[in-house]
């Protein structure tokens, strides 16, 4: 069976948006490759002074890329919404790591471990048995559905026309 790469978990950032001329940032002489990587560093937070310097230009030429190209805008912003899916999906991974831990420490009777998990949990949410759920009074319900108030009736749309035409 071959090996398949599994879909990514938002479809969104699986590729770049696609620049609208087919360039990054029309009318200059640096590469859509120099662009991605310096919007990429933008999206890392590196101030623009130093973009500059890696890309080996003015300092101005990336502001005014910034302020003209409406592609590469979306490209920084694509990029920081990768960068914060990257850091979401790894803290919820070290979340999930810490809890194994803990939770396999105090399976081995490790107590400084359960000391550990009672104080920042609370003796009370831990040995307290859960609440019962509160009991739905059935005469609270109403007896069909012509009695709830809420009801909207299936014909509703004939009542009103609508204000502007359907688009075809």
């Amino acid at each position: 069976m071959p090996a398949t790469t599994p879909p990514p978990a938002n479809p969104a950032l699986s590729e770049p948006p696609a620049p609208a001329d087919g360039v990054l940032v029309p009318g200059s002489r640096y590469s859509d490759r120099d662009w991605a990587l310096a919007a990429h560093r933008l999206a890392l937070g590196w101030p623009v002074v130093q973009v500059a310097q890696a890309m080996g230009c003015h300092r101005n030429t990336v502001w005014r890329a910034l302020q003209i190209s409406e592609d590469f805008r979306a490209r920084v912003a694509w990029e920081r919404e990768c960068l914060r899916h990257e850091a979401e999906t790894r803290l919820a991974s070290t979340v999930h790591l810490a809890a194994a831990n803990i939770e396999k420490a105090v399976q081995e009777g490790d107590l400084k471990a359960s000391y550990w998990v009672l104080d920042r949990l609370g003796p009370s949410r831990v040995l307290a048995p859960p609440a019962p759920a509160q009991p739905v009074d059935p005469k609270s319900w109403p007896e069909s559905e012509d009695e709830s108030p809420d009801r909207v009736p299936l014909d509703w749309q004939d009542a009103y026309k609508p204000d502007l035409p359907l688009p075809r």
